[in-house]
Parts: structure tokens; sequence; C-alpha cells
């Protein structure tokens, strides 16, 4: 049997690598020395016989995956390096370096393990779609290793890995400062010229749960608790709905004080039981000035409620004007211009939130697989706010 003699490992390194999970998920500060570990990992399924690869978000970040790979198997005699395909085969095994930038060149081969190198920065559909079925008929193993960004997909398999529930699966949170061929002066230094959030993602692997930046620092506006209505009390309501997927949801704030007052989320509810349940709400608040999404099917029923005893004003959700609500809402949280209680739905859904360039502009939305019912119809109240309306009284 080939034996390697393998480069000196860290003791979180060593902890790793030892650990018997089959997934492993490593949220590292940079520097900390996450691709030197993924890199002699892969080239060792590879010397004893399995079949391995090494993944990254883009055909440049692989360049410098395969590299380093190259470098570490120099010792190892009678391998065969193939340039054009980034591949090493060493006796029965094999190794290749792959971009995670086309979901079908990942395709077809059974793996005994694969890396997957910056995965947060990767797309989720590789592994899903490509490389989570190319591990199934060899039982393979995945090592994914990154810096977090924010509330990915990245961040949903590393909290599975710290459910106790869920076996296989292990998390280790691996800041620089764990490195002990890093010097901490380093470190303290890149703190005194970064700013804090930065500095916290980057070298102490923490996830900057913001949305990348859309809702930071509204800790201030969490404040007070929910209230019944006041006799002579004046609220607006806000109604952003939903009928399967994603969820309805209402809010009421007192007009004045702009404090969340109220507020319900319910999914999977019949049109006529929402609107019943919408009126209701607004009987109890004093018949409030209520803004509603209007998008799609909710245009008749904001007309069927207008015919009612009810003040309604609809929006149609559009790329433009969404930009121009969740800006809003920006300033009101940043103000403190609205406040609400402390509520984990609320909250959950503010963090999440992300930008992302579109190629066209930013865009806003709730990550894949997640809810923004809430910040939008907190966005409707604070565009109202923001730019104010006039209130009809109700007949």
């Amino acid at each position: 049997m080939l034996t390697i003699e393998l480069p000196k490992l860290h003791e979180k390194q060593k902890e790793v690598m030892d650990h018997p999970a089959r997934f492993k998920v490593l949220a590292c500060g940079r520097r900390w020395g996450k691709s030197r570990l993924a890199a002699l990992t892969t080239l060792m399924k590879a010397v004893q016989g399995g079949v391995a690869w090494w993944v990254a978000p883009s055909f440049p970040v692989a360049s410098i995956g395969w590299r380093m790979i190259k470098s570490l198997a120099r010792p190892i005699p009678n391998k065969e390096v193939r340039e054009k395909d980034l591949r090493i085969k060493i006796g029965n095994g094999s190794l290749q370096v792959k971009s995670a930038d086309n979901t079908d060149s990942l395709r077809g081969e059974g793996l005994d393990f694969m890396v997957m190198d910056e995965a947060a920065f990767a797309r989720e559909e590789a592994w899903i779609e490509a490389l989570r079925p190319a591990l199934a008929d060899k039982k393979g193993s995945a090592m994914f290793c990154s810096t977090p960004y924010g509330a990915n997909w990245f961040y949903n398999i590393f909290n599975l890995g710290n459910d106790k529930d869920v076996s296989d699966w292990q998390s280790w949170k691996l800041p620089t400062y764990t490195n002990p061929f890093i010097e901490q002066s380093e470190i303290d230094a890149a703190k005194e010229t970064m700013p804090e959030a930065k500095f916290r993602q980057e070298f102490l692997a923490e996830f900057m749960l913001g949305g990348n930046g859309v809702f930071r620092n509204y800790s201030e506006c969490v404040k007070g608790k929910f209230e019944d209505p006041a006799p002579n009390g004046e609220y607006i309501m806000t109604v952003d709905l939903a009928k399967t997927v994603d969820f309805t949801v209402i809010l009421v704030f007192c007009k004045h004080r702009r404090h969340l007052v109220h507020i319900e989320r319910f999914q999977q509810v019949d049109w006529a039981v929402q609107q019943r349940k919408i009126h209701e709400i607004a009987m109890r608040y004093n018949y409030p000035f209520i803004l509603m999404d209007s998008s799609g099917v909710g245009d008749p029923i904001v007309e069927q409620l207008q015919r009612t005893n009810l003040t309604v004003q609809g929006i149609k959700i559009t790329r433009h004007n969404k930009r121009v609500m969740i800006e809003a809402l920006i300033v009101a949280l940043e103000k403190t211009h609205i406040t609400f209680p402390a509520h984990p739905l609320i909250q959950h859904e503010l963090d999440i939130y992300q930008a992302t360039d579109s190629g066209i502009g930013v865009t806003f939305s709730a990550p894949k697989g997640q809810h923004d019912d809430i910040v939008m119809a907190m966005a409707f109240a604070a565009n109202y706010f923001r730019y104010g309306q006039v209130r009809v009284v109700p007949l």
C-alpha cells in the first residue's frame, strides 16, 4: 500500500480530519487553513483508491485548489497528472478539481468523497441536484469549507451539523485565532482597521445575519408589547396576502406612536376565510386605513373589501416600488421611526433578508426556501409613515 507523509496539521485541523462524521461543515476564519486541510483530505481519498472531487464556486477559485493539490501530490510516485482535466490518477484512485458554476458538468460520476470549497459562495443547486446524488451509490462523504456569508444555504447546513438529532452531520466554528501558525498580533492589527461586522465574519467565522447588510442595528426598535385596541385609538393595518406556499401576514400599527400592536400570520387558508379575518381585525382596531398587497390574486380581494365599510388601498408590488418600500423600511429601522415587540419570526425575517446584484440593479428578497411576508407587511407600513397617505373615515 502506498504511504505518504502528510504536512504538519495544527490541532483543530487534526480534530476535523479524525472526526467520524460523514458530512463535515467548517465555518472558518480567513487563513485558518481550511483549503489545506480539504486538499490533504481529498488527496488521501485518492491515495486510498477512491474517487474524490474538489469543487469550488468558480474556475478561478478552483485553480487555487488545483495548484495546492498538485503541490501536495508532488512526492507521490507513478501518478498521472492531467492538466487539461484538472485530474490526478493515483493507482486505482483519482481526484479532480471542478467548478460549480455549471451544474450539468457535475453529473454522472459516483463519488467516494467531495469537498465544496468556499461553499457559502457556491450555488445550492450544485449540491442538491448534482453532488448529493453522486455520493449516493457509494455512500460517499463530504466536507464543506467556507468563510460565512449571511444566512444562505451554507448557514442552513451549518445548523444541521449542530443539531444533535441529525446523524452523520457535524459542524465546527473555527476562528482564525485557533490557527497557531498565524500570529495573533496580525489578527489584532486587522481588527483595528476593519469594520466590526466584517472582522467578525472574516476572522471570527461568525454568521452575520443581517440579510447581507439590508437590516442591521435595529435592536433599538425592539421594545414595548402587543396591545389590545384603545377605544379612541387610531391605527393603520397592512396585509401581505398568500394562500399556499407563503404566509398571509396582517400587521396593525398605532398610527401616532408607529408601534406594532398586533400580528397575525397564517397559511393555506381559503380567500373567503382570509377576508373575514381581515374584516374582524379591522373592526377590533377601529376601522383603520388598510394597505394591502393587490398583486395577482390580491386584486379581486382588495376590490371585494373596498365594497364593505373598510378603507383599503391596494399595492401592486413591482421591482421598482418594492425597492422603494424596502428602502423606506431600512430608514425606519435605522432611525427608530417604527417599533415592535420582541418576536422571533419578525426578527428572523429581518435577519435573513438579503440584497443581491442581479446585473440590472439590486434586488431584495428572502433566501431561497425562506419567507419575507412579515418584512413586506412592515415595508408597507414604513412606506406609509415615510410618505403619508390620506386617511378616509369609513362609513
